[in-house]
């Protein structure tokens, strides 16, 4: 391969890896990234990347949701506050991100709140314990499969994307 062959190469595999971030942060129910971020992202202050470490981030949601957990809940219950969970832990990552993607995150935990209220009293507890539990853990979730095994039981998959590394 020549010189010109090269450049447009990485050219098109960089265009490729921008569309599958702001894909993965559309399919979190984050939206598409604002031009703070896209900024970053060319100053090279921000670097994307998948979840090298191998943490199971499917436990730390269930671990981070388990306070909203109730042992009568039914399965239908466990998986709004799941999806409410990630929600309040993407806007919780975003916000150190900017303002504007941070108030974007924050409308759809409003939305969530408007259906099911009892979540809004969880809400500035849940935020806090993202900041201290898992102060360490920075990457969005960008996707998550809610799988019902029976009545009682369910099985979680997640996958996360970085946007600070």
């Amino acid at each position: 391969m020549g010189r010109k062959e090269n450049i447009k190469r990485t050219k098109h595999l960089r265009e490729i890896k921008e569309k599958k971030i702001l894909a993965a942060l559309e399919h979190a129910g984050i939206g598409p990234l604002d031009l703070r971020v896209k900024h970053r992202e060319n100053l090279e202050k921000t670097k994307p990347g998948i979840n090298q470490d191998m943490v199971d981030y499917a436990e730390l949601i269930r671990d981070f949701v388990s306070p909203l957990i109730n042992q009568d809940d039914n399965l239908d219950s466990i998986r709004t506050k799941i999806v409410f969970g990630i929600t309040v832990w993407n806007a919780a990552v975003l916000q150190d991100a900017g303002g504007e993607i941070y108030l974007l995150a924050k409308s759809h935990v409003d939305e969530l709140i408007d259906e099911t209220p009892e979540l809004g009293e969880q809400l500035d507890s849940l935020v806090g314990r993202k900041y201290e539990d898992f102060e360490d853990y920075d990457h969005l979730i960008s996707g998550f499969e809610f799988k019902r095994l029976d009545d009682r039981s369910y099985e979680l998959k997640a996958t996360s994307l970085s946007l600070f590394k």
